[in-house]
């Protein structure tokens, strides 16, 4: 699209130039830096779409009975995924993103209602992601978590931690539907730089949620419902 942009409006220029006589050299503007190549994943269920970055791969549901919601894991190849999902450390230049959804229910024994910042909810959503893994849990509670909007406004935090042998960098967004979008990225300890955010930052952007609380919430029982019976 901006290189048919381009094109035409230095056709426009070339006729305007020939049109009008010889004009005077005008500085040159340099130009944007041409946008990344994305590939687009649609979530199977129907619950939300995210843009990544061509040639990267996806995992859908790949957590597994462990993660009873819908979500997805992003990375630029299998060895990554399957390290991060190994815990193991992964290479310095080198992120696993997973996209999952969640619903307020999920959390309202408790005590999460319509009225509570995500300041007050991520502490819960972090705790039940390090849930059985000390190391994990020690690292969420040393958390650091601050305020931020996604691209379009929408209120989110961003949370640091680090444990041993990975280092975690997470989305939380408050979708105002009774939604939230958790998005917990890994790194390499001691590895951050602006690339890798701006990585994790265009994946958690190009997120468009289509699912509702309710139809979240529906897809958990069922799933919890399932995992009861084959115990």
């Amino acid at each position: 699209m901006k290189l048919w942009h381009h094109l035409l409006f230095t056709l426009l220029l070339a006729v305007g130039l020939i049109g009008c006589g010889a004009q005077p050299a005008q500085p040159q503007a340099e130009e944007a830096a041409p946008a990344a190549e994305t590939e687009t994943y649609t979530d199977e269920n129907g619950f939300f779409t995210a843009e990544y970055p061509a040639g990267w791969i996806v995992e859908p549901y790949g957590f597994g009975d462990e993660a009873p919601f819908p979500h997805v894991t992003i990375g630029s190849n299998q060895e990554i995924i399957d390290l991060s999902n190994a815990m193991e450390p992964l290479p310095e230049d080198q992120i696993a993103v997973a996209v999952m959804l969640l619903a307020s229910d999920m959390f309202a024994e408790a005590g999460v209602t319509a009225e509570s910042s995500l300041e007050e909810v991520a502490p819960l959503v972090l705790m039940s992601m390090a849930e059985g893994d000390e190391d994990i849990a020690q690292a969420m509670a040393k958390a650091t978590i601050e305020p931020v909007n996604l691209s379009n406004g929408t209120p989110a935090v961003r949370v640091t931690a680090a444990a041993p042998s990975e280092a975690y960098i997470v989305r939380l967004a408050d979708l105002g539907n009774g939604v939230y979008l958790f998005a917990p990225a890994v790194i390499a300890v001691d590895y951050h730089n602006a690339e890798l955010e701006g990585q994790i930052e265009a994946i958690v952007n190009s997120v468009d949620v289509t699912g509702s609380s309710e139809e979240v919430m529906a897809f958990v029982m069922e799933k919890m419902g399932g995992m009861e019976e084959t115990q």
